[in-house]
């Protein structure tokens, strides 16, 4: 993990992912997977053994298929941070942000969402779930930054269900400004 100091340092290209990157994605978010250090994603062991029997074509249509899109955090070639925007039944979700140990504490994680919250904007959606464990606390608190607000009413799952009313409104509009403005 990064020292507070350290991110300035560093030269990492955060951006809309290109569907011919799709293998470097699904291989970040298996060894995410694997991650044991506590920081992975919440995922029981039977969806992480489905995850891992999918497909080529599964996983290329889950990257990038139709209302879909990834984003990515390189340094030089390596993917050091990736997550993923879905549109279902009119309404957009943020999946699968996930940053490699040693460069959290970076922003990557902020420029990640702004840079999807930004792409939800321009392809004109307006209402944005996330999903976040309540033990993650700086995905809690990086979701809340943008004006996500917890709802609590979502049947009560260890996964903590949050909302973005609307992704134009000013807070949010403002804080995907300077995060993407960020040095």
């Amino acid at each position: 993990m990064l020292e507070k100091n350290q991110n300035e340092k560093l030269d990492i290209e955060t951006r809309i992912a290109i569907p011919k990157e799709w293998k470097k994605l699904r291989d970040f978010r298996l060894n995410l997977l694997d991650d044991e250090s506590g920081n992975s994603y919440v995922a029981t062991s039977r969806q992480i053994r489905e995850i891992k029997k999918r497909t080529d074509e599964q996983w290329k249509d889950i990257l990038f298929g139709k209302d879909k899109f990834s984003v990515i955090a390189l340094k030089d070639s390596e993917v050091v941070g990736m997550g993923r925007a879905e549109k279902y039944k009119g309404i957009w979700h943020l999946f699968n942000l996930g940053v490699k140990d040693e460069f959290r504490r970076a922003r990557i994680g902020a420029k990640l969402t702004a840079i999807r919250l930004n792409e939800i904007k321009i392809r004109g959606g307006k209402e944005v779930y996330i999903f976040v464990s309540k033990r993650n606390v700086p995905s809690l608190k990086n979701a809340e930054s943008f004006g996500f607000r917890r709802d609590n009413t979502f049947w009560g799952r260890v996964r903590n269900r949050m909302i973005l009313d609307d992704v134009n409104n000013p807070i949010t509009t403002k804080r995907i400004e300077e995060v993407l403005n960020e040095k």
